[in-house]
């Protein structure tokens, strides 16, 4: 798994199908701003409205436009054991790096359950699975004690940690030393990363990709990282507690010059006062990064 910022791609829809050529026009613009990885066809990319076919398609366009300049995983969570397999298999056929794996949403797994769901993902495809932990979203909380009883028959590579709670990094990693952690809520990036966690899984690089990076690489500079977390953090706590979140990364792109189109209905694009604020909250976290960048 490799460190820094992991970004959680959205994903651009032309009507109802996926449109390519916005798709590439994006991964450029991550890639020229020092992205260090992708994640396609999870919770920011809209993955639970994919079908099966669309996820593999989003992968397979993913991985041509990338060319290997970094690694690009899947979102491979579906409801049923049988869907999550398929798409751990393609993954592993399409090339990627590894997958993305939550508890099934909608259901809530006991311990047994979870555990053969997730035995049976990372057995179908043998890629290096990172556990997905997003209590708030799919209705199961994987703890650090969880975690580590898993670990005795599951083979997982990594934590995507996105419960809000900042001391569940470090004991993780106390419990299961060999298991790689990154923060994945964004209002607590940058002391996640002095906690521990080797790089931050983010929806928010989509809108900010070169703001993301340099607070990564300032991350242990002490001052100059706390400024930057300062100017970033408000506009990161809005996309987190509005409720809109994949509307607010979208029109946040807009807003920089990046259109990809609206959200997949149910979704509806963002509301005109929500806009409003999310525009001056923008203009915040990008001041002095110079103008907004376009590929």
């Amino acid at each position: 798994m490799v460190p820094g910022v992991i970004c959680a791609v959205v994903t651009p829809f032309d009507g109802d199908g996926i449109d390519a050529g916005l798709l590439r026009r994006h991964l450029e613009t991550l890639l020229a701003s020092g992205i260090h990885g992708l994640i396609v066809a999870g919770s920011s990319g809209e993955g639970h409205a994919l079908t099966v076919v669309e996820r593999q398609a989003l992968l397979d366009l993913t991985l041509s436009d990338v060319g290997g300049r970094v690694p690009v995983m899947l979102g491979a969570s579906a409801p049923s054991t049988r869907d999550t397999a398929v798409l751990c298999r393609y993954a592993a056929r399409a090339g990627a790096a590894g997958v993305l794996l939550t508890p099934p949403y909608y259901y809530r797994p006991t311990m047994e359950e979870l555990r053969r769901y997730l035995g049976e993902a990372c057995a179908a495809g043998g890629l290096p699975a990172m556990l997905y932990n997003t209590p708030d979203a799919v209705g199961t909380d994987v703890t650090p004690e969880m975690i580590a009883q898993l670990v005795t028959d599951v083979p997982l590579a990594a934590v995507k940690e996105s419960s809000g709670k900042l001391e569940r990094i470090a004991e993780i990693q106390r419990r299961v030393p060999g298991i790689v952690v990154y923060a994945g809520t964004d209002t607590i990036a940058l002391p996640g990363l002095r906690a521990g966690a080797v790089g931050w899984v983010t929806g928010a690089a989509n809108m900010i990709p070169a703001e993301s990076v340099a607070l990564f690489d300032a991350a242990g500079s002490g001052a100059s990282a706390e400024r930057l977390f300062a100017r970033l953090r408000p506009l990161c706590a809005f996309i987190e507690e509005s409720g809109r979140y994949v509307p607010c990364l979208k029109a946040g792109m807009a807003i920089r010059g990046w259109p990809v189109g609206a959200p997949r209905p149910p979704l509806l694009p963002l509301e005109p006062p929500l806009e409003r604020t999310l525009r001056g909250l923008l203009a915040q976290a990008t001041a002095g990064s110079g103008a907004p960048l376009v590929v």
